[in-house]
């Protein structure tokens, strides 16, 4: 059994990491603001603290430690330097989601192709990057300040029945209810990953002797092409593709897949894509038919 404490454990592949850690028997503590409930009874222990606020970090976390750090909610060097300057000695490993967004658009994209370690720390707060240069600044930060064992998962676009970003059910609405859509590239691959599988990856690298960047996302590939058509055979209405249409998700990536050998070097198996997207864009259809 592990001690853990999971931050952003309260929502969408949190839950699936924390259920994980549970599952597999850990001694598991969330931390939160206090805000969102969770529905984890007597199984976790809770702290509350402010993840940008150093001095409720160091109070939250006096007199403790543990096996694992998760941080599932880290958007800035100043946010990681925050808590990774408080837990030192008092874990064995740090966790942190990265993001596929930290590459140039490409194919077959491996953790390689970013070297963290030719970018110079800027430190700032969330609101003085972009989402992925916030991401590449806190890698750059958590491998080149600090020496104890760190993984960053690299993940794509996570989907779920659970996902409040609701970009993939954007296209089942709009195209059901009629309306147009701006799409400027539909035949660039991408990379997914299933909440589930989120969770369950991030359990699993707990164990594995590791420290650096890895890729995670499902099996295989698909288009927005794809995505589009099998909305439209599914639901037998046809999609209206205009330029002044609403901007679509996923519109700024023309083209960005994962490669995942590094992890299954360790031995992971991903679930193949196409084996759940399309099962769950048939209950986006029938949820908004039965709206």
């Amino acid at each position: 059994m592990s001690k853990v404490l999971v931050l952003g454990g309260t929502r969408f592949f949190g839950k699936a990491l924390v259920n994980n850690l549970l599952m597999d028997n850990n001694d598991v503590t969330i931390a939160t603001r206090g805000i969102t409930k969770d529905d984890y009874g007597n199984k976790v222990n809770r702290i509350i603290l402010d993840r940008e606020d150093r001095n409720s970090i160091e109070n939250a976390l006096k007199d403790k430690d543990f096996d694992a750090i998760y941080d599932n909610i880290c958007y800035s060097p100043n946010s990681a330097k925050k808590l990774l300057e408080v837990i030192k000695g008092k874990t064995k490993k740090y966790i942190v989601i990265s993001s596929a967004a930290i590459y140039d658009f490409s194919k077959d994209v491996k953790e390689e192709d970013y070297d963290f370690s030719k970018n110079t720390v800027q430190y700032g707060e969330r609101n003085d990057f972009s989402y992925s240069e916030g991401k590449r600044q806190v890698e750059s930060y958590i491998f080149k300040e600090n020496s104890f064992e760190i993984i960053a998962v690299r993940f794509p676009v996570v989907l779920g029945e659970d996902d409040y970003t609701k970009r993939l059910y954007f296209y089942v609405d709009k195209i059901l209810n009629g309306k147009p859509i701006k799409i400027d590239n539909m035949n660039g691959n991408l990379s997914f990953i299933n909440s589930k599988e989120a969770g369950k990856f991030l359990k699993w690298v707990k164990d594995i002797n590791f420290t650096g960047p890895i890729n995670a996302c499902s099996e295989g590939y698909i288009t927005i092409k794809e995505i589009i058509e099998y909305i439209e055979e599914k639901s037998n209405v046809k999609a209206l593709i205009k330029e002044d249409g609403e901007v679509s998700p996923y519109n700024e990536i023309p083209e960005l897949t994962l490669n995942t050998d590094r992890a299954k070097n360790f031995g992971y198996e991903f679930q193949p894509l196409k084996g759940y997207i399309f099962k769950l864009l048939d209950g986006y259809i029938e949820e908004i038919k039965n709206q």
